[in-house]
């Protein structure tokens, strides 16, 4: 390149430097600090605080700033939860948690969040039609925490309300695996929610299965024998299988199995 083509080009380049350097120092004097942040907490601004927490760079997001903005989260969600709608504020804190995974610390939100999915499940059940999409969401939901075993069994007890009752069998299961809970194997819930599906296909009766004769037969054994009597169809031959696995027919009973295969 000749001397004079650079010397035409330099001052369009120095002028293209200049003005991105002038637009970085607009936009650094636009951000908000943590001192602005910390004052705005004060007032109570905690939608301003959520509008400009990702001002602070990463490396400076520091314990103070996690708290703040957790703080900011849990009273935003506080009051979406006051105004009745309980589905979009389900939405909108599973859209902050999964931002803010520092979130889960926060026992404050965590507790307002569980209640946001329940409330807001409950809500979308009313306004659907078949609620299929509701019960999906609200298990990837659950999956996503299964220590979470509270929140498991009461979203189980709110699907057995509102589907099949065999719908909340998965959800009952992973509140109950792992553990022996005599009082929440007796809820009446649960075991509607077996005796449904105990009255599908043996495939579709598996979960039904582990959940009444693994997890809660204990808790459940007079209750299951006295279904199995009244039982037909699907229903009495996963129960033939179930009890004949516990070494618990007596041989008329056996008799009885083999006749209904």
């Amino acid at each position: 390149m000749n001397v004079s083509r650079l010397g035409s080009i330099m001052p369009v380049f120095l002028f293209c430097v200049a003005s991105i350097i002038g637009s970085l120092a607009y936009a650094s004097e636009n951000n908000y600090t943590m001192e602005d942040l910390k004052l705005l907490d004060k007032q109570e601004s905690y939608q301003e605080i959520l509008d400009h927490m990702n001002d602070i760079r990463p490396t400076k997001r520091t314990k103070e700033w996690t708290e703040l903005v957790s703080r900011a989260v849990t009273k935003t969600l506080e009051k979406q939860l006051e105004t009745g709608d309980a589905y979009t504020a389900l939405l909108w804190s599973e859209k902050m948690l999964d931002s803010i995974p520092a979130l889960k610390e926060s026992k404050a939100f965590m507790d307002l969040h569980n209640k946001a999915i329940i409330d807001g499940s409950a809500l979308c059940f009313r306004n659907s039609y078949d609620g299929v999409e509701c019960t999906e969401k609200l298990s990837a939901i659950i999956q996503k925490d299964p220590k979470n075993k509270e929140l498991a069994f009461e979203a189980g007890k709110l699907v057995r309300l509102n589907m099949h009752s065999s719908a909340a069998v998965p959800f009952f299961i992973q509140a109950l695996k792992g553990r022996s809970d005599h009082k929440r194997c007796a809820d009446p819930d649960v075991l509607l929610a077996i005796k449904a599906g105990m009255g599908l296909s043996d495939k579709n009766a598996k979960s039904a299965r582990e959940l009444g004769f693994s997890l809660c037969f204990n808790a459940l054994k007079a209750q299951l024998l006295e279904d199995f009597y009244g039982s037909n169809n699907y229903a009495v031959v996963n129960y033939c299988d179930s009890l004949s696995e516990k070494k618990m027919l007596t041989e008329f009973q056996k008799a009885y199995c083999l006749d209904q295969q």
